[in-house]
């Protein structure tokens, strides 16, 4: 797992073996992590937000398609969100990828919804211009 991150927002990464295909995302998770590190302590959110990339591989594959909240670990108020990446998107990775921090911000924001505890992710949406 590799883990990259910032005061408010925090990634991590799972891989089920590494081959070509998700090697090829490699190039846009560096890209977000430099954009969050950058981000510094110049915001604080309550929750903290963690996105947990799972990509497939030779070994294993996560069993679902798409965005999904993971926990929240009060403990550390944290919310994790999980990002699944596959082997060959349909369109544009760039564009792909993109579509999916929009999904990790709609998820986000009904989480803090249901849960009725607000999400600041203004730092979050401006991430996610930048890439």
């Amino acid at each position: 797992m590799q883990v990259a991150g910032g005061d408010f927002i925090e990634t991590s990464q799972i891989w089920g073996g590494r081959n070509e295909f998700n090697e090829a995302w490699q190039p846009l998770l560096s890209n977000l992590a430099r954009l969050i590190s950058e981000l510094g302590g110049q915001f604080e959110g309550s929750p903290r937000i963690w996105i947990e990339f799972l990509m497939a591989g030779t070994i294993w594959e996560p069993e679902f398609e798409g965005v999904r909240t993971g926990s929240y670990y009060r403990t550390t108020d944290q919310l994790k969100i999980q990002v699944t990446l596959p082997q060959s998107p349909s369109s544009d990775r760039g564009a792909y990828f993109a579509e999916r921090m929009r999904s990790v911000l709609q998820e986000a924001e009904a989480w803090g919804i249901r849960r009725k505890q607000p999400v600041d992710l203004r730092p979050l949406v401006g991430v996610i211009r930048r890439l």
